[in-house]
């Protein structure tokens, strides 16, 4: 589906990437510089990039079909869900996600942030991590940093 969502036009306050594979490190600095993850996939028996979104506070706009997504995500509080083969879904998930009020957005990132965490620490800490190093996350106690990002 990529080449039909890059051909989508966009407003001019919407600027989408498809950066495809990417370091731990530029995906966890991509999450920081971003608003709302978009998994629009067909068919995902797993994918961890759900979980990483949520631990940067974003919230994902997802397919119904990423196990993922229907796992992890709540449908109006940590993102918002479509069934990709449903006729308009994804318009109608879309729309609802860019005409989010600030203040839900804000809510939501709470949400996502507040959902259960993993056992092992992965991307998902540095994520955390990073984000308090740059004062977008809670305060944190710089000896628990050890080798970081």
């Amino acid at each position: 589906m990529r080449g039909v969502l890059e051909a989508q036009p966009l407003p001019t306050n919407v600027l989408q990437q498809f950066p495809g594979r990417m370091s731990r490190t530029k995906l966890a600095a991509t999450f920081l510089d971003s608003d709302i993850l978009a998994v629009p996939v067909l068919a995902d028996p797993w994918d961890d990039v759900i979980l990483e979104a949520l631990t940067a506070q974003l919230p994902v706009l997802g397919s119904s079909r990423s196990r993922a997504v229907v796992e992890l995500i709540t449908h109006g509080m940590t993102g918002w869900i479509f069934d990709p083969f449903e006729a308009g879904a994804m318009t109608r998930a879309v729309d609802m996600a860019l005409n989010t009020r600030p203040d839900e957005l804000a809510r939501m990132r709470a949400d996502a942030a507040e959902r259960p965490r993993p056992l092992s620490p992965g991307l998902d800490e540095r994520i955390r991590r990073a984000m308090q190093l740059n004062g977008s996350g809670p305060p944190f106690d710089a000896a628990s940093l050890g080798s970081g990002l």
